[in-house]
């Protein structure tokens, strides 16, 4: 997915139906994706930099969906030191 065409604002909510109509995907897959959009910034980072610990793969990050909101639970919950 490149860049999101529907641009969410605080005061106009967005449904799980408005994004993957805009984007031309399925809910279904809305739904499987968008968790990822709320991990903290530093796991993210380690993903991208090929960084994150051995263990934390597709597989393991689907298993914790919905991901906890909390930075620090998903720090630990992925295997990832206290910042």
């Amino acid at each position: 997915m490149e860049k999101l065409k529907v641009q969410p604002c605080m005061f106009e909510p967005v449904s799980i139906k408005d994004i993957a109509v805009a984007e031309g995907v399925t809910n279904s897959y809305v739904r499987k994706i968008i968790h990822r959009a709320f991990l903290a910034p530093d796991i993210v980072r380690a993903i991208l930099n090929g960084t994150q610990p051995p263990e934390l793969n597709l597989e393991l990050l689907r298993k914790f969906i919905p991901l906890p909101i909390d930075w620090n639970e998903q720090r630990r919950l992925l295997g990832f030191p206290p910042a």
